[in-house]
Order: C-alpha cells, then sequence, then structure tokens
C-alpha cells in the first residue's frame, strides 16, 4: 500500500511546469521582463500540454540569492480571441501587474514570496 502512495505522490509531482521537462507540453516563449533590481524575473509563455487545453503561464523567478525558485503565478486560458496576449509589466521591484485582455484566468496567485501580484 505505502508503494502506491509514494507512486499517487510522484505522479502529482509531475504537474504544469514539470510536464514540459518530460515532453509532455510544448512551450512558446510570448516575452519575459527582470524586475528593476533584478532580483525578480517574469516570463510568459505559451503551454501546450498533452490531454490539456492550451494556456498561458505567467512564471516568476527569483534572480538573485542562492534559492533561486520559481512559480507559476498565473495561468490563462490560450484558446480563441484572447490567445497569446497576456502581459506582464513591473512597476517596482514589489509590485508586478498582470494584464490577461479579458481571457479565462485559471489560476491567479496575488502574493509570492514578497512581490505583490495584480490582475489590471
Amino acid at each position: 500500500m505505502r508503494w502506491i502512495a509514494l507512486v499517487g505522490m510522484g505522479v502529482l509531482g509531475i504537474a504544469l511546469e514539470g510536464c514540459g521537462e518530460i515532453g509532455m507540453c510544448s512551450k512558446t516563449p510570448l516575452g519575459s521582463e527582470d524586475s528593476p533590481s533584478g532580483a525578480y524575473s517574469v516570463e510568459m509563455v505559451t503551454a501546450d500540454c498533452v490531454a490539456a487545453s492550451k494556456a498561458d503561464w505567467i512564471i516568476l523567478q527569483k534572480t538573485s540569492g542562492w534559492l533561486r525558485e520559481r512559480r507559476i503565478v498565473a495561468i490563462v486560458d490560450a484558446t480563441g480571441a484572447n490567445a497569446d496576449k497576456v502581459k506582464a509589466r513591473w512597476m517596482s521591484d514589489k509590485l508586478l501587474y498582470v494584464r490577461t485582455s479579458g481571457a479565462s484566468v485559471w489560476s491567479f496567485q496575488p502574493y509570492w514570496r514578497d512581490v505583490q501580484i495584480e490582475d489590471k
């Protein structure tokens, strides 16, 4: 029974961004921008994953320090008229504006670390 739990946890670990590493997603870059101090970077990509709808991801990354984590902070529907129109812009080192152009937002995280993320 334990091995089932371990396998289940492993399968859950292969999600979103990780699926691209094993060939389950193709990613097309839409743009990127560094924060004013360069401590963070935001990247916009279109992800087309096996058995899932096409989506635009907004990925925030810490680019300084020893722990350089990445986190998908927004997932937006990338089908139809609003496909590939997601934008992000730094207003300061601690404030990131995201524009989804009216597309359906499937997931949104308003804070990551010390950065506030707003949908404008």
